[in-house]
C-alpha cells in the first residue's frame, strides 16, 4: 500500500501542511504512524478521507457536522439513526442548493442568449 509524507499528501491533495495538522488536531482525521524520525505518514486511506472533508467542506458543510458524520461513520453501525436523520437534512439542503442553482443558471443563460444579439439589455428585473 502506498504511503505519503505529509507534505506528499498536501500536493495530492492540494492544501496546505497546516491543514492536515488541524484536522488531526481537531481529531478530524485520526493521528498516523509515524516513523522513527517522527515523521507522519499517510495511508491511501487518508487521501480518501480528506478528499471526502475537501467535498463536503466546499458545498457547505461545517467541520463540526463533517466531524459528526465521520464518527458516525467509523461505529460501523448500519441501522445509526442519527447518521441517516444527519445525512438526510444535507441530502434536502443540496437538492434546495442545485434549484437554486439551476435557477441561476436559467437566467445566466438569458443574459448571454440576450448579449448574442445587438441589443444586450439588462433582465426586466434590474
Amino acid at each position: 500500500m502506498k504511503s505519503y509524507k505529509i507534505g506528499e499528501l498536501a500536493n495530492i491533495l492540494k492544501i496546505k501542511i497546516d491543514t492536515i495538522r488541524y484536522y488531526e488536531k481537531i481529531g478530524l482525521i485520526p493521528e498516523p504512524k509515524r516513523l522513527e524520525n517522527e515523521y507522519r505518514v499517510y495511508s491511501e486511506k487518508y487521501v480518501e478521507i480528506i478528499q471526502f472533508i475537501i467535498l463536503c467542506k466546499n458545498n457547505g458543510f461545517t467541520l463540526k457536522e463533517i466531524s459528526k458524520i465521520i464518527n458516525l461513520l467509523s461505529l460501523g453501525d448500519a441501522n445509526n439513526k442519527e447518521l441517516k436523520t444527519i445525512v438526510s437534512d444535507k441530502i434536502d439542503t443540496i437538492d434546495i442548493k442545485i434549484k437554486e442553482l439551476n435557477f441561476l443558471k436559467k437566467q445566466l443563460n438569458e443574459v448571454v442568449k440576450n448579449c448574442d444579439s445587438m441589443d444586450c439589455t439588462t433582465m426586466n428585473f434590474l
